[in-house]
């Protein structure tokens, strides 16, 4: 029976409260028809990994919508060895579920879009030139010459590369080694992957270490320029 309290407007659940706010549930049908591939993986592999790419947010833009967890719990009970979460552009927190990690968004590991050969139509006809673009014009102009958009924002270029090691299923280490990709340098010197300096790799991990706290995962900030994922029994 209808509730009076809760509508349903553009596939989208409203409920009266006191407050406002915002929550995300999976669909049933979807994590259930996820499920039986990710069943099947394990039936197949050594090793199951699932990817996911997620840009909804739950109460701060660092925290992933609440279905992700609940995505990612159900995949691990499924089978899945790891999970990894991409697409917000910010880096979030690690859960170890059942010994098995989780990583909520490790934001950006390639970003070459400025470098794109090819720019649509429609795109060139959002931007307003006084003269015939070419794709690096056209991106150039997108993000005011570096000072709009992702462009002026140093932890965009930021991240870091998980290395797990498992014996026999278990997972029994992980390395966690900073990234940067050229921020503040030209269009064709960034972009691809390479170890952050010793300063950018310490802020890296510390707000990494940050980030995983809420999920009672515990980080390391190494000396080295590297940090450790903390495994219960290692």
């Amino acid at each position: 029976m209808p509730s009076p309290d809760r509508l349903t407007l553009f596939a989208t659940r409203f409920q009266a409260a006191d407050t406002p706010g915002f929550t995300t549930t999976c669909d049933p049908k979807d994590l259930d028809e996820i499920s039986q591939w990710v069943v099947e993986a394990r039936r197949r592999a050594d090793l199951v990994m699932v990817s996911v790419h997620s840009h909804e947010l739950g109460p701060t833009p660092e925290t992933p919508g609440e279905f992700l967890r609940e995505f990612a719990h159900r995949m691990i009970d499924e089978g899945a060895d790891i999970v990894v979460g991409h697409g917000p552009h910010l880096l979030r927190g690690v859960e170890l579920y059942r010994q098995k990690p989780i990583f909520y968004s490790l934001r950006n590991i390639v970003s070459q879009i400025e470098r794109a050969d090819r720019v649509p139509a429609e795109d060139y006809a959002r931007v307003a030139a006084g003269e015939q673009l070419t794709p690096g014009r056209y991106f150039a102009e997108l993000v005011a010459h570096g000072r709009r958009l992702f462009a002026p924002h140093r932890q965009y270029w930021q991240s870091l590369v998980p290395v797990l090691t498992f014996d026999d299923g278990a997972l029994v280490g992980a390395r966690l080694h900073p990234i940067e990709l050229g921020f503040g340098q030209p269009v064709h010197r960034r972009d691809r992957p390479r170890l952050a300096g010793p300063v950018d790799a310490k802020d890296i991990l510390t707000d990494f270490a940050r980030l995983a706290e809420p999920y009672g995962a515990t980080v390391t900030v190494g000396d080295r320029g590297a940090g450790e994922l903390v495994i219960d029994g290692s």
